[in-house]
């Protein structure tokens, strides 16, 4: 075991966000600024990168700070972006774009959901001036949305049809868990290698958990867009949608369930802008045949899967003249870059 772990020494480890507790005092859940993380993917060690934490506890090397007006990116490991380069993220490149006229902020926690989305986007507001919002929506966030995680948010239904928004606590880091995380080979098995022993132990002595109903789409899906509306005016928030991107590479129909469309088709509906990125990742597929994502070993998108998510937010901005007030101010190039969307495929 000693040996292992000198050895491991040396090696890029995954070593994850430490997290400061959530409760009444602090709603959300926030990384430990100032803390190095490290990233990599499995027994490889594949895509090694490295970074720290701003003031705030995000991944994103700007002070987040000021009074000037702020767009807001939101999502999960999709925009906390340690896969690649911040640079190369979804919310730098469309910083470029927009210049000095707004500070484009990353606001992205590996794991969270929709319902998180709107929770920090109220925080948000409560600290900076938010005047418009970016969202990232991929597989399966909705139903997450309904699932209570330690330091997360979810919604709940009553029996009368009313949607509350609930939070389950977490206690931060200590310094049992920091010396825990300390070991290398620790962080290899659990990290890495996605095995937790304390997690398995637990497992064997807990009851099983009784058997849930899905949750029905319909309430959930207005239950996120009333509370986005509630924050933000429609026409300052822009909903950009993953894509089945395996069934992209694989030439077949796409495997999406019901909540995709009426997300939409419901978004569309109330005034929100919608970046469907399905026609744009087929578009690009079928013209340059490079992936968008590290797949088959990590689902995240690349560098270029970033690029063509902020081309088709800007072309969205430029086309509605939505978005922040210098969005428009975009050169007319974004769009010829932009894939043709064609019709809509829900």
């Amino acid at each position: 075991m000693f040996g292992l772990e000198l050895a491991l020494r040396v090696a890029p480890i995954h070593a994850g966000m430490a997290y400061r507790s959530v409760d009444q005092a602090s709603p959300v859940m926030l990384g430990v600024p100032g803390r190095h993380w490290v990233h990599s993917v499995g027994w490889t060690l594949f895509n090694p990168r490295t970074g720290r934490l701003n003031n705030l506890g995000f991944n994103d090397p700007q002070t987040y700070t000021g009074t000037g007006p702020v767009t807001a990116v939101l999502g999960d490991s999709y925009v906390e972006g340690l896969a690649v380069p911040y640079a190369e993220t979804l919310q730098a490149r469309l910083r470029r774009r927009v210049g000095d006229c707004t500070r484009v902020y990353g606001f992205g926690v590996s794991g969270t959901a929709p319902s998180d989305y709107v929770s920090y986007l109220h925080w948000a507001r409560q600290r900076l001036n938010v005047r418009d919002a970016v969202v990232v929506l991929s597989d399966g966030d909705l139903w997450e949305a309904t699932a209570p995680r330690p330091g997360m948010h979810h919604f709940v239904r009553r029996a009368d049809g009313t949607v509350t928004l609930e939070r389950t606590d977490r206690a931060g880091t200590t310094p049992l868990r920091d010396a825990i995380n300390a070991s290398k080979l620790f962080r290899y098995v659990h990290g890495n290698l996605g095995f937790n022993p304390v997690a398995r132990l637990s497992e064997a002595f807990a009851k099983p958990a009784p058997d849930q109903e899905p949750a029905p789409v319909a309430w959930v899906v207005d239950a996120f867009l009333e509370r986005l509306q509630a924050e933000l005016p429609p026409s300052r928030v822009t909903l950009v949608i993953d894509a089945d991107r395996e069934s992209i590479v694989e030439a077949r129909e796409p495997e999406y369930g019901p909540e995709r469309a009426l997300l939409i088709a419901k978004a569309r509906a109330r005034g929100f802008t919608v970046v469907d990125l399905d026609p744009a990742f087929r578009a690009h597929q079928a013209r340059a045949g490079r992936k968008v994502d590290f797949s088959p070993l990590d689902g995240h998108w690349n560098g270029l899967g970033h690029q063509i998510a902020a081309d088709n937010v800007a072309a969205a901005w430029t086309l509605s003249g939505r978005g922040p007030a210098c969005a428009g101010d975009a050169s007319a190039a974004a769009l010829t870059k932009v894939s043709n969307p064609g019709p809509p495929r829900l």
